[in-house]
């Protein structure tokens, strides 16, 4: 065996200068000479600054894990929509074949005053079904395009309840529900606009009749916290997982089983809801204690300042 042993090294290391401090990424290629004592006697080799080739392959991997995760927010996406479009199938079909249905009963009962108000009465129904389907669907498109312009003023917040309650009463009453309205004595003062308000808080309402049996409870509580008008919509409904929480509130993606409940919506009130909110420079937040346990949503919306003087 030849007295000179020889190393080869290929390694790559940070170092940092002595005058500047700056961290230095560099790369060392070469091989080591040693004597018959295994002294190293001899270095031949050659050592190069690779700092911007190591922030570049840093910056590729970061793009490399964006692009891994906007690919996988993609066919989230896809997946959402053949959700919602299987959704407005099913819900465009129920309210079209019973108006069809009741027009065959109007055409068989012309002299049935009774049977030709039912009718009149189901039609009606199905058709406001049908349009509170396309104002929610034509609204999320409005609100994301920026074409929503608020007609703000100051407002009492307990007549806007008043308000969203009164028009989810005849559906309330017809689930044989109980809901309760309380507000404090004193109005609770905000500035916003009030249709818009009024569908915000109609729309949590009917999220909460949609989702408790018959027979269950909704409680609509407000109250002034701090700088902050809350309204809590409580329900004895279904209840929400832990990680429904948030989702909740992105279009479309509650969504899971779309067929496998009737009357359930487009899945996107709750997302108009929080895109109100946003708009009235407020806060929105749903909790839960889990499936079967009830569901809250709380509303908090500035103070108008009328009520801070």
């Amino acid at each position: 065996m030849d007295s000179s042993l020889r190393s080869v090294y290929d390694v790559e290391y940070r170092t940092v200068g002595k005058e500047d401090g700056v961290i230095r990424w560099v790369a060392a290629k070469g091989r080591a000479i040693f004597d018959g004592h295994e002294r190293c006697v001899r270095v031949l080799g050659t050592a190069i600054d690779i700092t911007r080739r190591k922030a570049t392959e840093t910056s590729l991997r970061e793009s490399e894990a964006q692009l891994r995760l906007a690919l996988n927010a993609l066919k989230d996406a896809d997946r959402n929509k053949d959700a919602f479009l299987a959704t407005l199938g099913h819900e465009l079909r129920n309210p079209l074949a019973t108006l069809c249905t009741s027009m065959v009963l109007l055409e068989r009962a012309r002299d049935n005053h009774a049977v030709e108000s039912k009718a009149r009465q189901i039609m009606a129904r199905q058709v406001d079904q049908l349009v509170r389907l396309t104002d929610d669907l034509l609204d999320v498109s409005r609100i994301s395009l920026g074409k929503i312009n608020l007609r703000r003023e100051p407002l009492a917040l307990d007549s806007i309840l008043a308000q969203a309650v009164e028009s989810w009463t005849p559906w309330i009453e017809l689930a044989r529900q109980r809901m309760e309205l309380s507000c404090p004595g004193s109005p609770l003062m905000v500035y916003g606009d009030s249709a818009r308000l009024v569908q915000l808080f109609g729309n949590l309402i009917g999220n909460a009749s949609k989702f408790t049996s018959e027979g269950g409870r909704i409680d609509v509580i407000a109250r002034l916290e701090d700088s902050s008008v809350v309204t809590v919509v409580k329900d004895s409904g279904i209840g929400l997982e832990a990680d429904q929480l948030v989702r909740i509130f992105e279009v479309f993606t509650q969504i899971e089983k779309p067929l496998e409940r009737s009357n359930t919506g487009l899945g996107i009130g709750l997302a108009l809801s929080r895109q109100l909110v946003d708009l009235h420079g407020g806060r929105i937040e749903a909790r839960s204690a889990g499936l079967g346990k009830g569901s809250e949503f709380i509303v908090r919306l500035p103070v108008h300042h009328a009520m801070q003087t």
